[in-house]
């Protein structure tokens, strides 16, 4: 045995005399003698002091400070007080106050008994420094391990927490949790309550994750391990456990299952049509939109080659585009082709493919595809409404043209009419290529052409002029041309668009009619509508007509009346005004009135003349009057379809140049305000809920404004209720425009809708105040609704291509951003086929086994699972396969050889009803595995403590024995099986006179009040 090590303090004769009675003996021991402080520091430092025996002063009063400093520097050490001959012992108090474990007698004690006393002091010193030992790591482990620790009672006071659970809950230190209630850490109550009664069968629960609130009101969510503390008699005396933090982890399975949501939804409620195909062909995904685009439910095209549904003529050039596809990675650029519709009709698509077959997520082409069918029809009606323009300025009785402000009229555009106005056909007046417009105009006339143009151009208005050009063969005629300025083109130059007409018979006609005049007016004049004689006094003298609806009243009831006593007083008094002229000067005199007759507005053209006296020597005046309401019809008629073709040619152009909506409501307001004459307009666009209107153009002027009305509200709610045009000409009188006429001025109005051909409201184009002040009619109502009409197809158009770009631009998003969060996640994710090859590994999990993702590919899942963890994979494997879904733990063999202890969630797959493998998810337990390790070594430790002390007994709160060493019940008498009976109470122990002192020391426990040592009789 090895020697002990004894420490003497003392007087010096004293020390002496007690190292002689202690020399010799087995085993032996070293004794060194300290006579002051400082020979004491150095005997401390010199050596392990096992035991230490410090003299006993006169009077009986223990030597405290020299006990505590060998306390303080061996804190195992015993420490022994000698009492010399002849001196008094102290009481049993004052040793244990003087920090003394025992008394040396040198009285009555042989030098064997003395030797005897210190090696049982030295043992009993070695069991305590190893419990204190054992205590300090287990101290240590506890306040230190990366989990949380701790032991509550049954009522819910948190008897212990380690400085691990105080962090995860931020409170300050461990003693602040201690004065909480467990209960009030769990943010819903019945979770304690669960683990509770799960407790009171089991020796330990596993708790899924649950939430706990910490000190500033935020979540904390963990997995709780606990296990009950029970009695002998099986009651539940305390509860211990660990809490891991696995906040992140449900943060992240929180925003990966409503990101695994979110895009599941957005896939399949796209309106295009989103399937994965295989490198053959074979459609293995497709979105719930193929119903409504193609008529097929999923299940029904998914295992088909999707070649066969396409049109045989499409099928080569298609399978040539899908060639290409396979060879690069990036998108495909779009194709289009006939494809099968589950009705049996042939539908026009459009789809872009993606090469995703080394991604081994999709492993696959990845199509979008879209029907086209309605873009088609409108491309082929645009290219039909291009050749009737094309045929209808063909057929036009001279020259449309489109040209620059320059001198030489620099031709971009004209009509085929061209080659039969000038002689030239129409590819030489373009761009001057042989021959400049300028240069055909007559010399004469050059200069007045000019100048008339740049004079409209400047004041901003329409301009008509008559001049002479020549023509290819030499010859000279008149021409009519009316046009105007457009907005610039790309270079800043501006435009002039208009219509040259060829007026050589007119104007011969003319002339020859002025040089003819004096002698065919009688005869002319003898066919015209209507012949009237008037006096000098305005009173009808004579009648004729061969139409008597062309008169206000009868022949018989105008005669001898006046005209101011027929006719309306303004007509009346302009004929009067004639009459005097024709009189009094002898010239002929004409002028252009309407009148309101039965059969409605005529318009007519009177001309006077003096032709003799009367037979009462009076003068009198031939008036001719021709009906001329048929050509102010065609006058009218002819400039009005005159400006609805220039409008129609600028329309055409500019929305085949332009698919943005703002731009086509821009250019269909200035054109409807154009057609119409009128000052301001707006268009709205109908949302599905209200008609909002963006923008107000006022002679030019565009405002922006902000107005949505719903269906019933205002002029366009009623439009849009009602899908029918609205006119208002009173606009005080109606009371949709009472307010809102006053506001903005509104004098007249016309709202007509913007309907697409399948009859859905896309919007409508509202125009207000004519210019000339004259009301709107239903004329212009029709002309408007045929703009409508051709707006309705570009507004659709530029839908169609919004929507298209948004949708590709929302799946470009939702791949990549599908693509991070599987690539970045902390967990690991295998993906097996149905043999148990590894299809798919995440770089998490590679780098957990110690792989890279490559590696694994093709695996058998044997590489990461040791043979003794086969038969659970196995006994999984079965669940799944009856789609059953499951999570355990498991420890994977790293490439190291090292164990990985993982949690486990996994999932089946099924293709067409058949188990086609699985996806399996796992977390990292190598902290939660070494932290019960830890445990485990700490009990057993304290285990090992109990059993091998000199004593030790655990006694209840009801006074119930509930665990005893062997040592004890041994010194007790009894065997430890009596001890622990459930029925046996400790204080049947206990000698009646020492009960009082039990009692009081058992009730400062219960109140948590530290208890000095105290001595009962058992």
């Amino acid at each position: 045995m090895s020697p002990v090590d004894v420490l003497l303090v003392g007087e010096p004769q004293a020390m002496a005399r007690l190292r002689r009675s202690l020399r010799g003996g087995e085993p032996a021991l070293r004794v060194t003698v300290a006579r002051d402080p400082k020979s004491i520091e150095t005997g401390l430092r010199s050596k392990r002091i096992a035991v230490a025996v410090v003299q006993q002063p006169p009077g009986g009063e223990g030597e405290v400070s020299p006990a505590g400093r060998i306390r303080e520097r061996w804190p195992g050490c015993a420490v022994l007080g000698w009492v010399e001959s002849g001196r008094t012992p102290p009481q049993a108090e004052a040793a244990r106050d003087a920090g003394l474990d025992g008394l040396l007698f040198e009285d009555g004690s042989t030098p064997e008994a003395l030797r005897l006393q210190l090696h049982l002091a030295a043992d009993r010193a070695a069991e305590r420094a190893e419990a204190l030992e054992a205590r300090a790591r287990y101290r240590s482990l506890f306040d230190h391990v990366p989990v949380g620790l701790y032991r509550t009672s049954p009522r819910g006071d948190i008897l212990e927490a380690n400085a691990e659970l105080a962090r995860m809950l931020r409170y300050p230190d461990s003693d602040a949790l201690r004065a909480l209630k467990a209960s009030g850490l769990y943010a819903r109550r019945r979770d304690r309550k669960r683990i509770l009664d799960g407790q009171r069968d089991e020796s330990v629960l596993h708790a899924p994750a649950m939430e706990l609130r910490r000190s500033d009101g935020e979540s904390l969510w963990v997995e709780d391990h606990a296990r009950p503390l029970r009695d002998a008699a099986g009651e539940i005396i305390a509860y211990e456990g660990s809490l891991l933090d696995v906040t992140e982890r449900r943060r992240l399975e929180i925003e990966l299952r409503a990101s695994e949501e979110r895009f599941r939804s957005l896939v399949q409620n796209a309106t295009d049509v989103i399937a994965v195909v295989s490198e053959r062909g074979e459609i293995e995904y497709i979105s719930p939109s193929s119903k409504t685009q193609f008529g097929y439910r999923p299940d029904e095209l998914i295992g088909r080659i999707a070649f066969d549904l396409i049109h045989p003529e499409d099928l080569a050039r298609v399978g040539q585009a899908y060639g290409e596809v396979l060879q690069r990675s990036n998108p495909g650029t779009p194709t289009e082709f006939r494809f099968l519709h589950a009705a049996g009709h042939w539908i026009e698509v459009e789809t872009v493919a993606s090469n995703l077959l080394d991604q081994p997520a999709v492993a696959g082409i990845v199509m979008t595809t879209r029907v086209v069918t309605e873009r088609k029809q409108a491309e082929a009606e645009l290219q039909e409404s291009r050749r009737r323009l094309s045929t209808l300025l063909g057929n036009l009785p001279g020259m449309a043209y489109r040209c620059r402000n320059d001198p030489q009229w620099t031709m971009e555009l004209v009509s085929e009419g061209c080659l039969e106005l000038t002689g030239f056909p129409a590819v030489d007046l373009q761009a001057n290529r042989v021959v400049s417009y300028a240069s055909l105009i007559h010399p004469k006339d050059r200069e007045l052409v000019w100048q008339a143009v740049q004079a409209a151009v400047e004041d901003g208005r329409r301009f008509q002029l008559s001049y002479r050009i020549l023509t290819a063969e030499g010859g000279e005629r008149w021409v009519w041309e009316q046009g105007g300025a457009v907005a610039a083109d790309a270079d800043g130059t501006l435009m002039l668009e208009g219509f040259i007409a060829d007026i050589t018979d007119r104007r011969a006609a003319e002339d020859e009619l002025r040089t003819s005049r004096a002698w065919l007016q009688h005869i002319v004049e003898a066919v015209d509508d209507v012949l009237v004689v008037y006096d000098a006094e305005g009173r009808y003298v004579d009648v004729i007509t061969g139409d008597d609806s062309l008169l206000m009243r009868p022949v018989s009831d105008m005669l001898g009346r006046t005209v101011a006593e027929v006719l309306p007083a303004e007509i009346a008094q302009r004929f009067l005004t004639g009459i005097r002229i024709v009189v009094t000067q002898g010239a002929s005199y004409e002028f252009e009135y309407p009148l309101d007759l039965p059969r409605g507005v005529r318009w007519f053209r009177a001309r006077g003349r003096r032709i003799r006296e009367s037979d009462s020597g009076g003068p009198l005046t031939l008036w001719s009057i021709t009906d001329t309401t048929e050509r102010k019809e065609t006058e009218q008629a002819l400039l009005r379809q005159g400006r609805q073709l220039e409008l129609l040619s600028r329309i055409s152009q500019q929305l085949n140049t332009v698919l943005e909506i703002p731009a086509v409501l821009r250019t269909l307001v200035a054109s409807g305000m154009d057609l119409v004459d009128a000052s301001a307009g707006t268009a709205g666009v109908w949302t599905g809920e209200v008609m909002r209107f963006s923008e107000y153009n006022r002679d030019g002027l565009l405002e922006p404004i902000d107005l949505a009305l719903a269906p019933g509200m205002g002029v366009p709610g009623v439009v849009a209720q009602t899908r029918s045009s609205y006119l208002a000409n009173h606009p005080h009188a109606d009371a949709l425009l009472a307010s809102a006429g006053k506001d903005l001025g509104i004098r007249n109005l016309i709202n007509v809708p913007i309907i697409s051909r399948e009859g859905a409201l896309l919007g409508c184009l509202e125009v207000h105040n004519r210019r000339r002040g004259e009301p709107f009619n239903e004329s212009d109502v029709s002309i408007l609704e045929g703009l409508a009409s051709n707006a309705a197809v570009a507004l659709e158009n530029a839908q169609l291509l919004a929507e298209r770009l948004h949708a590709e631009e929302e799946l470009r998003q939702v791949k990549e951003f599908n693509e991070d969060i599987v690539l970045s996640m902390g967990e690991g994710i295998l993906v097996q086929d149905r043999l148990g090859a590894f299809t798919f590994v995440n770089p998490a999990a590679a780098a957990m086994l110690g792989y890279t993702p490559e590696e694994l590919l093709q695996a058998p899942w044997t590489r990461i699972v040791p043979p003794d963890q086969h038969a659970i994979v196995s006994a999984v494997d079965a669940d799944r396969e009856r789609g059953r879904s499951s999570r355990y733990e498991i420890e994977f063999v790293r490439r190291d050889g090292t164990r990985l202890p993982a949690l486990v969630s996994g999932s089946p797959r099924f293709r067409d009803g058949r188990f086609d493998g699985m996806l399996a998810v796992f977390a990292d337990l190598s902290e939660r595995a070494a932290a019960e390790v830890a445990l485990r070594e700490s009990e057993q430790q304290f285990r090992s403590v109990a059993e091998r002390s000199p004593s030790m007994i655990f006694i209840n709160q009801a006074g119930r024995i509930v665990y005893v060493n062997a040592r004890c019940s041994e010194v007790m008498g009894y065997r430890p099986e009596q001890l622990l009976a459930p029925e046996f109470r400790f204080e049947s122990l206990v000698a009646p006179e020492s009960l009082p002192i039990v009692r009081q020391a058992f009730a400062s426990h219960a109140r948590g009040e530290d208890v000095e040592p105290y001595e009962y009789d058992l």
